[in-house]
């Protein structure tokens, strides 16, 4: 309980971070996305709508982590947590995009996610990467994680 109390202090901090860097131009503003839960790929990629175009939808990899593959053992209960998660942040989750995929294929966008939640009786911003982590779906990925706006919460949970 106080690993997650202090990964969500950590969490807290870091995204009152990125507010204000969004506020201040640094990055750009988070966009709201609609739960599409049912096209969860796998542990650290979900597919959500467009908020530009309700007809399309996005492919996002949670920024610094890697999960298990579907093939795998535990992809599919990682794929089951992701799917959780998302379903507790109904109806939206609040998405800061670190680096865009071209929408075609393989590649998509790299991305961490947030969504308001219950600690400890009172509201909380949790980041969904750090959140997998702590439940043990999901490790830190060395390739990714330096990218991730709140790279220093990820690394704290490896410590």
């Amino acid at each position: 309980m106080l690993n997650r109390s202090i990964a969500l202090i950590s969490t807290s901090i870091a995204l009152s971070s990125c507010v204000a860097c969004v506020e201040e131009g640094i990055f750009p503003k988070p966009l709201q996305y609609a739960v599409y839960p049912s096209q969860t790929i796998d542990g650290d990629t979900a597919v959500v709508r467009d908020p530009t175009d309700a007809t399309k939808t996005i492919k996002l990899n949670l920024c610094g982590i890697n999960a298990p593959g579907l093939e795998e053992e535990g992809g599919e209960e990682a794929r089951l947590a992701l799917v959780d998660i998302l379903m507790q942040s109904q109806p939206h989750f609040t998405v800061y995009v670190v680096d865009r995929g071209d929408f075609s294929g393989d590649e998509h966008n790299h991305a961490e996610i947030f969504y308001l939640g219950q600690v400890d009786g009172q509201e909380q911003d949790i980041f969904v990467s750090a959140e997998m982590v702590r439940l043990g779906h999901a490790v830190i990925d060395e390739q990714t994680v330096d990218k991730c706006f709140n790279v220093d919460v990820l690394r704290e949970l490896n410590s």
